[in-house]
């Protein structure tokens, strides 16, 4: 029983360093850096001590934003070239724009590919496709340091 109290009492211990240390941290005239910080870090609690977790923020904007590479006109041109439009959506003449959008990864690599506004699945899914098919992006950066970046792509799909 004494051990349960001794580990209760060094949580409460232990989280009121951790609270009495971020409240020092954000009274400094650098508060806003230290914000910052501790947004990008997790605080993992257990009966063994304090971790900090991996980083793993997203960003919607930052100094650098990730690039295609070789820039936009590439972008454009790699989309013309892989999409397949759907022989079914011919038929149909189905035509529109489908968003989507994935994480840069700090590797260059996406992830979480998704359609924020869909047309209809066949074209939802050439879209998809598409994206899942890029080559490495340039990542984005922050301070310096390749960060996870949340990116909006528009694909047309449209009949000649």
């Amino acid at each position: 029983m004494y051990s349960q109290e001794k580990k209760s009492s060094m949580s409460k211990i232990t989280c009121l360093t951790l609270l009495s240390m971020m409240a020092c941290l954000l009274s400094t005239g650098n508060s806003q850096a230290a914000k910052i910080r501790l947004q990008l870090q997790t605080v993992v609690i257990t009966e063994t001590g304090i971790s900090l977790s991996a980083d793993t923020t997203v960003f919607t904007v930052c100094s650098e934003m990730p690039k295609y590479p070789g820039g936009e006109t590439k972008l454009l041109s790699y989309l013309t070239e892989n999409i397949k439009y759907p022989v079914k959506s011919i038929e149909k003449k189905e035509q529109g724009r489908v968003i989507v959008d994935f994480i840069v990864e700090k590797d260059g690599s996406l992830s979480n590919i998704h359609v924020l506004k869909s047309i209809t699945p066949r074209l939802d899914a050439e879209a998809i496709r598409v994206v899942k098919s890029m080559p490495k992006w340039i990542p984005g950066k922050q301070r310096g340091k390749s960060v996870r970046v949340k990116y909006t792509c528009p694909i047309i799909f449209k009949m000649k």
